[in-house]
């Protein structure tokens, strides 16, 4: 029972003579043929119109090789009417086809079997079979009724790129329905196939089951392929892809925001399940996995979680939609990530972050292959503290710097009057200070600010100096200047820097206005020495003058 449609050519034969019945020879005649669908007026249905050549009256031609014959014209008239023009002038009568290319298919037949093979071969590019079911039946069925038959139900081979069958179902009802009563899955049974496509080409992207959502807005759980077991064993599986080359056995893409490559679902078993013997069961390269619906993790419930790698009943990560949690067949392990609630817990057996915090680590911590710490970057670093486009703190793994979108910003120790403690394993911060370096220290410059008064007052009236020959004896007994730190004391607790340069300019101060003191009695010295120095010089004229006197 089927609709047969052979190529649409029709070959025709004509003799043209003159009036006295004479043949004529023409080369490039002009021949045109028009079908009517009335012996005389109507309207022109088809017309095609091409060179011949008239040898002794006589030509030929294959009607539809220039324009197509349409289908309508066989299937929407009951008759057509042929009208042949040479060189312009029309054969008269028209001639009516008594057998058209209808003819010879099914078209019409109203029941029947066939008990032998039909073959239809397809030359245009049109459907080779073609079968409609206007009712709400299946427009056809495909069956192998003999149940000791292997062979399949249907067999479709195409030696071009295209498909070699086609099947559209303009309504809800699938367009392909395959069912296998002997047993096994329904694409692919165990006594039978309910379909089998193959691909023996290497062209790219081929497929041998390719399913298409056309749909811009498909209805909810619409799939492509989809695969659906209904057993109660164990081994049963609703899609199985297998591949014996390097290729993927099961292979789905999605394009769409919310749509999904491949999905699996199930009750209460495995939805994927992946298994190799050597190299990877599962890798997922780019885009996002996400899992839904499932239950929290907890240590009590080996088998809860939403994804769980490992056995469940011995050492495995779980992780469920706020949490990452290591257990040890129903033991907390120290991994343990905790997002409920704004903390983070890593190394700690208890599994969670002390009050306050969000995050804890309990031991080492380290950090690899970051930049370092730049003002243009704001980014760079190992680790940002802060705003990456405000007020941050960024470390390398050789600096410190504090930031301010862009600027350099004053950096704090301890500014609210805290302690800092440079090198020094297990280094003491004694009382009264609030920096400590063990080791060197080099800089080009050193400012020191002082709460107490500068020792100017040193030249203040009133300001007595220690008598040197008091001086002499504390510095003999003592050895070392009045207020100024023996070396003992320097040695046991350190030098205050700013405090000894204030020292030493009190010093050097009192020897100022030693030197001054002693300036003073060196000038008082120098004029009585020239008062004496005088006076001596008169003396010894004064003797001159009184030797010369008595001589005489």
């Amino acid at each position: 029972l089927a609709t047969a449609t052979p190529p649409r050519l029709i070959s025709y034969q004509g003799r043209v003579t003159d009036n006295v019945g004479t043949p004529i020879n023409q080369n490039g005649a002009s021949v045109r043929f028009i079908l009517y669908t009335d012996s005389t007026g109507g309207t022109i249905r088809w017309a095609e119109v091409t060179t011949k050549d008239i040898v002794d009256g006589l030509f030929s031609h294959v009607m539809g090789s220039l324009v197509a014959l349409p289908d309508s014209l066989f299937i929407n008239y009951d008759a057509l009417f042929l009208e042949i023009m040479v060189n312009g002038e029309v054969n008269q009568p028209r001639t009516r086809l008594v057998s058209s290319p209808r003819t010879a298919s099914l078209h019409g037949s109203a029941g029947g079997t066939i008990t032998s093979d039909v073959r239809i071969q397809a030359i245009s590019p049109g459907n080779g079979l073609e079968v409609n079911q206007l009712g709400l039946g299946r427009a056809g069925r495909f069956s192998t009724d003999n149940p000791f038959n292997t062979t399949e139900a249907m067999a479709a081979v195409t030696m071009g790129s295209g498909p070699a069958g086609a099947f559209l179902s303009e309504g809800p009802g699938p367009a392909v329905q395959a069912t296998s009563n002997g047993g096994g899955y329904s694409v692919y049974a165990q006594f039978g196939k309910g379909i089998l496509s193959s691909i023996a080409g290497d062209s790219d992207s081929s497929a041998a089951v390719l399913g298409l959502v056309t749909s811009p807005s498909p209805g909810s759980y619409t799939a492509a392929v989809r695969g659906r077991n209904l057993g109660t064993g164990f081994t049963g599986i609703g899609v199985w892809g297998s591949q014996g080359g390097s290729g993927w056995g099961v292979y789905g893409t999605a394009d769409g925001i919310l749509s999904q490559g491949v999905r699996g679902s199930s009750a209460s078993g495995t939805a994927i399940a992946g298994y190799t013997t050597s190299g990877i069961s599962g890798a997922f390269n780019g885009g996002r996995v996400t899992i839904l619906d499932a239950t929290d993790a907890s240590v009590g419930g080996a088998g809860t979680g939403y994804l769980v790698i490992g056995n469940t009943g011995a050492d495995n990560i779980v992780a469920d939609d706020n949490e990452i949690m290591a257990r040890d067949n129903g033991a907390t392990a120290t991994l343990h990530v905790q997002a409920n609630g704004g903390t983070l817990a890593v190394g700690h057996a208890v599994g969670t972050a002390p009050a306050g915090y969000t995050l804890a680590v309990d031991g080492k911590t380290l950090m690899e292959g970051g930049t370092d710490v730049s003002l243009a970057g704001l980014t760079s670093g190992y680790l940002i503290i802060g705003q990456s486009s405000g007020l941050n703190l960024a470390f390398d793994n050789n600096e410190i710097a504090a930031r301010a979108n862009g600027l350099d910003t004053i950096l704090y120790l301890q500014s609210e009057g805290g302690a800092v403690a440079i090198g020094g394993q297990g280094l003491t911060m004694p009382d009264g200070y609030i920096l400590v370096v063990d080791g060197k220290a080099i800089m080009e410059e050193v400012e020191v600010q002082l709460s107490n008064n500068w020792p100017d007052y040193v030249f203040e009236d009133g300001y007595e100096l220690t008598p040197l020959d008091e001086l002499e004896e504390l510095v003999r007994s003592q050895k070392h200047l009045p207020g100024v730190p023996p070396a003992a004391e320097v040695e046991s607790e350190g030098l205050a820097l700013g405090e000894m340069q204030s020292k030493l300019l009190e010093k050097i101060e009192e020897l100022t206005l030693y030197v001054i003191e002693l300036n003073k009695q060196v000038v008082g010295l120098r004029s009585e020495k020239q008062t004496l120095k005088s006076r001596i010089e008169s003396l010894e004229a004064g003797k001159a003058l009184v030797g010369k006197v008595s001589g005489l």
